[in-house]
């Protein structure tokens, strides 16, 4: 939510599953999970789906187009390695250079990625990055290239 609604520290979710795994994962449960607020904006927006449909397809309809966009722009890159993903954030394997190394590169041009070195399950050769609008999508593309091509 906080990313497609643009309310950061939005926090909301939900589990489905068998009632055995359920069972284990709620020893863990904490009370709090979800807000106050953030409850009341989602009963709000589930209150109205009409008026949060048309906003559903077009964000959906914008994720397809810039990710092809930016998968494009990078396409012919040496050094990384995308992931073909449905969601916004776009993860990539690096082979010539570390993640830290990397973000510190780009984020000398001002942008910011993510490291993935504390991720379970992948190492400090991945990275993250979130679509944002053309222009800065392209010039991110255009950030890593660069940074690529010095290592």
């Amino acid at each position: 939510m906080s990313k497609i609604f643009r309310i950061p520290g939005l926090r909301t979710g939900f589990l489905s599953g068998a009632n055995a795994l359920i069972r284990k994962i709620m020893v863990h449960y904490q009370p709090w999970s979800v807000n106050a607020l953030a409850q009341a904006i989602i009963k709000d927006i589930y209150d109205h789906p009409g008026d949060i449909l048309p906003f559903y397809r077009q964000t959906r309809e914008f994720i397809v187009k810039e990710r092809q966009a930016f998968v494009h722009a990078l396409a012919e890159t040496e050094g990384i390695r995308l992931f073909d993903t449905p969601v916004y954030f776009v993860l990539a394997r690096l082979e010539r250079i570390l993640a830290p190394e990397l973000c510190r590169r780009v984020g000398d041009d001002g942008f910011l990625i993510r490291d993935c070195s504390n991720f379970k399950g992948l190492s400090d050769r991945f990275v993250r990055f979130s679509l944002k609008t053309r222009e800065i999508n392209l010039a991110l593309a255009q950030s890593i290239k660069t940074a690529l091509a010095r290592a």
